[in-house]
């Protein structure tokens, strides 16, 4: 017999509570330890609220539950309470398992780690009717809160066709998406969206203009962010002047001195959109031509790309920033918004 106590009450020793419990596909009943369960929330609040019932012939106390999640996943719960181990590598039947640690009172480090790994099993899903069913299955999970169900349709609501967006939209209004990740680079008048993953590079070629957006970690303010980085370069070698002369920077009118915004919307599916916005300042964006003349200084007159074309005037322009968030994965999206004034 082992001395390891934990390995006793596993092992079935001197159980003190029968469960009769009925699941979403299933009933049956099963002995454990009413000190073992009341290590989470819900059970715990179970046992003082509850008056159990003792039967006498099994020398034990019993009550009934209904439980939102099947079997297989009630038999999980059980196991990650006596061994807090087993659940880490789970790869299957995790809309399940969230529901279950919601309603459970399971640590909410643990449960983001299985919503990560939906987000990205979604992300992974190549065919598009599987990937709609598992966001219905998302928002059909009993316990998860409405706000983590609208953060994830912001993440995947791209994905979806019209009559898709409908049904939800029927259905389920309350999760209901105000902005959604766009899913396209574009270009419209004075505004480009470049979208992309984080942690890989992407490219963007406009008018001659190629822009190159990565983020990388960084360290700031004394802790790890996330940085994102835009790099702007002309294509072909003759668009912008080399040098420029600073004193001409140097002796600008302040006044008006902001031209463009640059915005960026990172989408997790799960933490609330964290969106930076900056503003692009004048003396950074001015126009020169190749015998180094300014273009126009006046910002109604300048059309995209031309005022972007380029800030110190150089063959390459890098701005950046960083974000309140540390989550590298490629099933992360991001937004970058640049926009005249």
């Amino acid at each position: 017999m082992s001395n390891n106590v934990f390995d006793l009450l596993k092992n079935g020793f001197y159980p003190d509570l029968l469960i009769r419990y009925e699941c979403t596909n299933g009933s049956g009943e099963i002995k454990v330890h009413r000190v073992m369960l009341a290590t989470l929330p819900y059970f715990d609040a179970l046992f003082r609220n509850t008056i159990l019932r003792f039967d006498m012939n099994l020398l034990l106390f019993t009550t009934d539950i209904n439980f939102p999640f099947n079997i297989e996943t009630l038999f999980l719960i059980i196991d990650y309470i006596y061994q807090r181990k087993t659940l880490e590598n789970i790869s299957s039947n995790i809309a399940d398992i969230i529901n279950a640690l919601y309603f459970i009172g399971g640590q909410s480090k643990l449960i983001n780690k299985f919503l990560k790994k939906y987000i990205r099993s979604v992300y992974n899903e190549s065919d598009s009717i599987q990937k709609y069913q598992m966001i219905i299955q998302l928002l059909d999970i009993f316990s998860l809160e409405s706000e983590y169900k609208k953060t994830f349709l912001k993440r995947f609501f791209y994905c979806l066709n019209e009559d898709q967006r409908k049904f939800i939209q029927d259905n389920y209004l309350k999760h209901y998406p105000d902005i959604w990740y766009s899913g396209k680079s574009s270009k419209e008048n004075n505004k480009i969206i470049i979208v992309g993953n984080i942690g890989k590079e992407t490219k963007y070629i406009i008018d001659d203009l190629e822009f190159i957006i990565y983020s990388t970690l960084a360290e700031y303010d004394g802790g790890k962010h996330t940085g994102f980085w835009i790099e702007c370069h002309p294509i072909k070698d003759d668009i912008v002047l080399d040098y420029i002369d600073r004193r001409i920077i140097d002796n600008l009118d302040n006044s008006n001195h902001f031209l463009a915004t640059a915005m960026i919307k990172v989408y997790t599916g799960i933490y609330k959109m964290d969106i930076e916005s900056q503003k692009i300042s004048r003396s950074r964006s001015w126009y020169y031509d190749i015998n180094g003349t300014i273009i126009s200084s006046d910002r109604n007159n300048l059309k995209f790309p031309n005022w972007f074309k380029f800030p110190n005037g150089k063959d390459r322009v890098r701005y950046g920033t960083v974000i309140d968030y540390q989550h590298f994965d490629e099933s992360v999206v991001f937004e970058f918004i640049l926009s005249i004034i």
